[in-house]
């Protein structure tokens, strides 16, 4: 057995929050430790030990995907949507504040502590905002998972939604199932409904820099269709063709409304965002 192999058999056995902070966990368990002795923990938002949503502001980053889903998916406060990766609740804690008693808001995540935690601290306060574990196989986040991701039917009838943001989630998916969501995701939106997604694109824009080591992932395995960082991993970070995607949204059914570059590759962003920002509509 090789030492990848034995550490990532070890890495499963560990609970999902430890084994997806690493070396983090410890210290922000102390943290935690330490705001709820001093009475500075803020109940709203998830403790340090659970938040897998990366660096940054919880509350700030959270408005800022809503923003984005505003100005260039033009998100209304009566939209019905559907938030495909949910995490731990980050956008959805600041659509809570957004949408009307009109709108509603479905979160879908493969890590089921964030799912539960979502539940009791965002759907309990929020009566039109619900959140479903999708129980698939992922090596990091759900290695137990019941079913592959390339196969999973979204729990949702045809023609539910208005409005579908995906923000991070393409960026850790493999081709076949990244092709597989598009078309899900076509399914569930109403005509004229919106989706955001947010990516890693390569094309004669990105590449240059990422061949000069200037992106924040190296994209070094390449594959026909897509990069990967790890072979170990390889859903830990995914850069796509951008030619690939494009043909698959329009192939799905989708008209391609937007797509500009954040700044993840080091090349000048067209938008303030880490990822590239995909709109299409049906």
């Amino acid at each position: 057995m090789s030492k990848s192999t034995l550490r990532n058999l070890l890495l499963s056995c560990l609970p999902t929050p430890v084994r997806v902070q690493g070396r983090s966990y410890l210290p922000n368990l102390l943290f935690d430790i330490r705001d709820r002795v001093t009475g500075k923990s803020d109940t709203e938002i998830p403790p340090r030990r659970l938040n897998i949503s990366g660096n940054g502001s919880f509350r700030e980053l959270g408005q800022h995907n809503v923003l984005l889903c505003q100005t260039l998916g033009r998100l209304k406060p009566s939209d019905h949507v559907l938030d495909l990766g949910c995490g731990i609740g980050r956008t959805a804690l600041a659509m809570a504040s957004f949408l009307s008693a009109e709108g509603s808001y479905e979160g879908l995540d493969v890590i089921q502590f964030a799912i539960k935690w979502c539940r009791s601290n965002i759907a309990a306060r929020h009566s039109n905002f619900h959140f479903t574990h999708a129980d698939v196989f992922n090596k990091t986040y759900n290695p137990g998972g019941s079913s592959p991701a390339s196969q999973y039917v979204f729990p949702f009838a045809s023609e539910t939604f208005s409005f579908i943001v995906a923000n991070s989630l393409f960026t850790h998916l493999l081709p076949e199932t990244a092709n597989h969501y598009i078309n899900e995701a076509y399914r569930v939106l109403k005509p004229g409904g919106r989706c955001l997604s947010t990516w890693f694109l390569l094309d004669g824009i990105t590449e240059p820099f990422v061949s000069a080591g200037k992106s924040i992932f190296p994209f070094k395995h390449r594959f026909e269709h897509h990069a990967q960082c790890t072979l170990d991993l390889p859903e830990q970070a995914v850069a796509f063709s951008r030619q690939y995607v494009e043909e698959t949204f329009l192939k799905a059914g989708f008209t391609l409304e937007t797509v500009q570059h954040g700044g993840w590759s080091g090349a000048p962003a067209e938008l303030d965002s880490g990822q590239d920002v995909i709109v299409a509509r049906k």
